[in-house]
């Protein structure tokens, strides 16, 4: 199958491999599997909007952490910036 192009600008690119490199070393994959361990679980929290608030945070922090490394791997096409 092949990969989909990621038409990104070069800011963009460089905020993905600056997550690609942390996260992929040894460091990097033991804090994310502590925060997915700590953070990565059930979001509602009966009774208490603001622990459910914080808990869906946290969640959607770690979901961006991955999709980010996910982008790593991907083909990249840095498009170019209009100038002002």
């Amino acid at each position: 199958m092949e990969k989909k192009v990621l038409f990104i600008s070069k800011d963009q690119a460089e905020r993905i491999k600056d997550y690609a490199v942390t996260f992929s070393t040894n460091e990097g994959k033991r804090v994310l599997e502590d925060l997915k361990n700590e953070y990565f679980r059930e979001c509602y929290v009966r009774g208490d909007i603001w622990e459910t608030f914080k808990r869906t945070c946290c969640r959607d922090l770690i979901s961006e952490i991955e999709y980010m490394i996910e982008r790593a791997g991907m083909p990249i096409e840095i498009i170019k910036e209009e100038e002002e």
